[in-house]
């Protein structure tokens, strides 16, 4: 076949992508990228509320820190949970975990919100869940 007649002749021996190549690339990328966002979207929620799990842990940690000290207080705030170590961090929603019922130094139960919209429930005991009857 002389070359003047071939598909892949250009004029003046120009270089580069033909159109259809441009768009099919294009088509691909999009393909590409509608399949991972969803999945990085999903790990992006497990991942702030892995870290409210944790801040309530350390909440858990710092209100039996409080209760060892003085088993008579009334019950603590986030201020003095975070005088005794406890953080809050950017994942879990302001004021942070909060005491469910009446909490007492051998029984209590903290409740915090993430911020991809999550409830979770941490007892004294060390009992996790995401409905309020955990914590009943």
């Amino acid at each position: 076949m002389c070359p003047v007649h071939s598909p892949t002749y250009r004029n003046g021996g120009d270089q580069g992508f033909t159109l259809v190549e441009l768009l099919v690339t294009v088509l691909i990328v999009g393909v590409l990228a509608s399949i991972a966002l969803p999945v990085y979207l999903k790990l992006a929620d497990v991942a702030r509320e892995a870290s409210t799990k944790a801040d309530l842990a350390n909440a858990k940690h710092a209100a039996a820190a409080y209760y060892s000290a003085d088993n008579d207080a009334a019950e603590p705030d986030t201020s003095t949970l975070a005088e005794l170590g406890w953080t809050r961090s950017d994942d879990t929603l302001s004021p942070g975990p909060h005491f469910q019922g009446t909490p007492t130094a051998d029984d209590f139960c903290l409740t915090a919100t993430s911020s991809s919209g999550k409830t979770f429930f941490l007892r004294s005991n060390g009992a996790l869940g995401t409905t309020a009857a955990t914590c009943g």
